[in-house]
């Protein structure tokens, strides 16, 4: 608990660099960026299974402060997300309109199935 503040710093500066790697790797021609997109939706996912495990006791808080806030915070970024839209916003077409709703859709799925399996009770077999 003493260290968090540690934490989020260590696994935010791990988060985005995981980002601009994806920036770097993944060719985007248009000002509405697919590495942003991966990043966001990846994010939404692993947040939505360590709230699961959280709410399960299955990880620490100090775990929570690295990876959720930390790592996934870094990895996720919402401002760009909202950049892009500023920069198309003067010509609102198709494009941006379903960029945009698939984004928020596709995130929120994305952290309710997280959700649902980090939170999943496992059975022993044994």
């Amino acid at each position: 608990m003493k260290y968090d503040i540690l934490l989020v710093f260590l696994g935010g500066g791990f988060g985005a660099v995981i980002r601009e790697l994806l920036v770097m790797l993944i060719p985007s021609e248009s000002l509405l960026s697919l590495p942003v997109f991966i990043a966001n939706m990846t994010a939404s996912f692993f947040v939505g299974i360590l709230a699961g495990l959280i709410s399960k006791s299955k990880i620490t808080g100090s775990q929570s402060a690295f990876l959720s806030v930390g790592l996934m915070g870094g990895l996720s970024t919402f401002s760009t997300f909202i950049y892009e839209i500023v920069l198309q916003i003067k010509t609102i077409d198709a494009v941006l309109v379903v960029y945009v709703f698939l984004t928020l859709a596709i995130g929120l799925m994305f952290v309710m199935a997280g959700l649902k399996i980090g939170s999943y009770k496992s059975r022993s077999v044994l």
